[in-house]
């Protein structure tokens, strides 16, 4: 291939000129080279911010000209500066604070009004535990009252959308109530609050997600002052919340 490209030259004297070789098909060759390794450098730079350059280096040979060789460099600078990947909903990992609150109504003549703050996590995936603070407004028959609970509420979430930006749970939980005056009227002031419900969730901004369901409501003092002193009380109550990944 070379001796096709060389060329020899004859001087005045009959003498014979230094034979000048330009190894074009190695420099073709090199270039096309040069513009593959660019190209996968390129997508490589681009997905992990690093920065790439050629390099043109002449290499010594035979004549008065020789080959040029490119040579791709890469810069290493911000290589490693990737960000960490943020857990998933779902997943464990992530604390999240809920804020909300509900209205429960037995269908008869009590309302019950609660504002609730709850701290969970995902203990396993799809299957959230928390714990629960509330305070509460007894609209009864009798003397209203005032109370605050605390309570363990655990969910699974069977169901979620593709992107997980909307989910499907049922929940499970139980509370204590301590109250003002008694709840309900002729019971007591200290009462179990046991429930159950489903509900759905969804994502309106990163870290930020709408809670909302509905759940039997009970309320009673588990005989502890015998059957005279449980007028317990059920209702179906509604909620919603706002949740917030935490940092």
């Amino acid at each position: 291939m070379r001796n096709f490209l060389s060329r020899r030259q004859i001087g005045p004297g009959g003498g014979s000129v230094p034979r000048l070789r330009v190894d074009l098909a190695l420099v073709a060759c090199g270039l096309v080279g040069a513009a593959c390794v660019s190209g996968v450098h390129a997508n490589t730079a681009n997905e992990l911010n690093v920065e790439t350059s050629l390099t043109l280096e002449p290499v010594k040979g035979e004549g008065a000209a020789a080959a040029t060789v490119v040579t791709p460099t890469t810069s290493s600078a911000g290589a490693g500066e990737v960000p960490k990947a943020k857990g998933l909903y779902l997943e464990p990992g992530p604390m999240y604070l809920t804020l909300g609150g509900g209205v429960a109504h037995n269908f008869n003549s009590a309302t019950d009004f609660n504002g609730f703050a709850q701290i969970s996590t995902f203990v396993a995936p799809k299957f959230e535990l928390g714990f629960e603070l509330g305070g509460w407004y007894f609209d009864q028959p009798g003397k209203n009252a005032e109370g605050v609970s605390g309570s363990l509420a655990m969910k699974y979430h069977f169901w979620h959308s593709e992107k997980r930006d909307v989910t499907a749970f049922g929940e499970l939980g139980i509370g204590v109530l301590v109250a003002s005056r008694q709840v309900p009227a002729g019971g007591t002031n200290v009462d179990f609050m046991p429930r159950a419900g489903a509900g759905l969730t969804w994502e309106v901004a990163e870290g930020v997600r709408l809670v909302g369901g509905v759940r039997w409501h009970h309320i009673s003092n588990a005989r502890i002052k015998g059957d005279s002193r449980n007028p317990s009380r059920d209702g179906l109550m509604g909620y919603v919340g706002v949740s917030f990944a935490l940092p």
